[in-house]
C-alpha cells in the first residue's frame, strides 16, 4: 500500500507548499489507500454521519434496557436545560446532551459508530454533531470535519492504540477527544496546523486516564469520561484557533517511547511464565537506553550533524516497519540515500 504519508510530521512536510486543509489531506490519504475518488470518499463519510445521527435520534428519544447500570440520563439533562435550571454553558450544553444520548444508544445495544471505539462512541460524534447543530453547519461540512478527525485517528492507530484494555482511557477517550478537537477546528475553518495543535493538546490533557469500568460495564465512569473528552476537545479547539502553542508535536504525544516501554514492563511484571525475568530485564535496558538518549538530547547545544539526522530517521523507520521484511536497501530508499551511504553511517 502506497500512501502519501504515514505520520503527522510527514503529513506536515508533504503539505508545506501545498497548503491543503486537513480534510483534503485525509481525502488524499484515503484515495491512495483505497483507490476511491473524492466523491466516493465524501459520500461514504456522509453515510457514516447519517448513522451517527440515527444513533443520536435513538438516544434522544429516551432509552430503556433492563441489563444496564444507568437509566436515561439525557432526558434529565434536556428537561433541566429547558427549565433553565442548568448553568449556561453555551455550545457545551448541546454537546453534553448529544454525548450522553449517543452513549445511551450504545448501552441499549442500538446501532452506533465506534468512533473510535464503542466505549468512546459519544465523545467524537457528540461533540461534532452538537457543535454543528448550534453553528448551523451542513451535512457535507460535518462529513468533512469527520474526515479530518479520521486522519488524526490514522496517526494514533499507526503509532499507538485505541484500546483502553491495552493503554487505558487515555488511548480510548483521549483519542476520541484529540480527533474531536481537530474536527472542531476544521468545522471552524482553521488551518491544518491549528487542527493538529488542537489534537496534540487534547491528547496531552488526557494522559494518565485509566480504564476502570464499574462491574465490567462500559457505562460508569465511561459516560463521564466521554463528556469530559468532549469538553476537553472544545477547549483545545479554541486554544488552537487562538494560537496556543501545543509545545509537544502530535507524533511525540502519540508514540511516547518511554511510556510504551514502561507499559510493556508493567504487563511483564503482572504475568507469569517462562522467560519473564529476561523479558523484564530487556525492557529495563530499553528504558535506560531511551532515557539516556533523551538526556543527551536535552544537554546538547550544537545542532545535530547530518549523519546523526540520518541515523535518527533510520531508527524511527526501523521502529515503524519492524514487522515487515525490509533490508538496508529498502530503508536507504525511504531515506533518499544509497545503501552504501547508509551502511557507512
Amino acid at each position: 500500500m502506497n500512501v502519501p504519508f504515514e505520520s503527522c510530521e510527514q503529513m506536515l512536510a508533504f503539505n508545506r507548499n501545498r497548503h491543503l486543509s486537513l480534510t483534503e489531506l485525509a481525502i488524499l490519504y484515503e484515495s491512495a489507500r483505497g483507490g476511491l475518488s473524492r466523491k466516493e470518499i465524501v459520500h461514504k463519510m456522509i453515510d457514516i454521519v447519517r448513522t451517527m445521527k440515527s444513533s443520536l435520534k435513538t438516544g434522544l428519544a429516551g432509552t430503556r434496557y433492563k441489563d444496564r447500570i444507568l437509566g436515561c440520563q439525557s432526558a434529565l439533562y434536556r428537561e433541566k436545560q429547558k427549565s433553565e435550571r442548568l448553568m449556561d454553558l453555551g455550545i457545551l450544553n448541546r454537546i453534553i446532551l448529544y454525548v450522553t444520548a449517543l452513549m445511551e444508544a450504545k448501552s441499549v445495544m442500538g446501532l452506533i459508530v465506534a468512533a473510535p471505539t464503542a466505549g468512546s462512541c459519544g465523545g467524537l460524534p457528540g461533540t461534532v454533531l452538537g457543535a454543528a447543530d448550534v453553528m448551523g453547519r451542513s451535512e457535507s461540512e460535518i462529513a468533512e470535519s469527520m474526515l479530518a478527525a479520521g486522519l488524526i485517528g490514522i496517526f494514533i492507530s499507526t503509532f499507538s492504540t485505541f484500546a483502553a484494555e491495552v493503554a487505558g482511557c487515555q488511548a480510548e477517550c483521549g483519542a476520541g477527544s484529540g480527533m474531536a478537537a481537530a474536527a472542531l477546528v476544521t468545522l471552524m475553518g482553521g488551518t491544518t496546523e491549528n487542527a493538529v495543535a488542537a489534537a496534540s493538546m487534547a491528547l496531552q490533557n488526557s494522559l494518565g486516564m485509566i480504564c476502570d469500568p464499574v462491574a465490567n460495564r462500559v457505562e460508569v465512569p465511561c459516560l463521564g469520561k466521554n463528556v469530559m473528552a468532549a469538553g476537553n476537545a472544545v477547549s483545545c479547539a479554541n486554544m488552537a484557533l487562538a494560537g496556543y502553542d501545543p509545545v509537544i508535536p502530535l507524533d511525540e504525544v502519540v508514540a511516547q517511547p518511554l511510556l510504551a516501554i514502561l507499559w510493556d514492563l508493567m504487563l511483564e511484571v503482572a504475568q507469569e511464565g517462562f522467560g519473564r525475568a529476561l523479558a523484564i530485564q530487556a525492557r529495563l535496558r530499553l528504558f535506560l537506553v531511551q532515557l539516556q538518549r533523551l538526556c543527551l538530547e536535552a544537554r546538547r547545544t550544537d545542532p545535530p550533524s547530518a549523519a546523526e539526522v540520518w541515523l535518527e530517521e533510520y531508527r524511527r523507520l526501523i521502529d515503524q516497519h519492524f514487522l515487515s521484511k525490509r533490508n538496508v536497501q529498502d530503508y536507504a530508499g525511504l531515506l533518499g540515500i544509497s545503501s552504501a551511504h547508509l551502511t557507512n553511517l
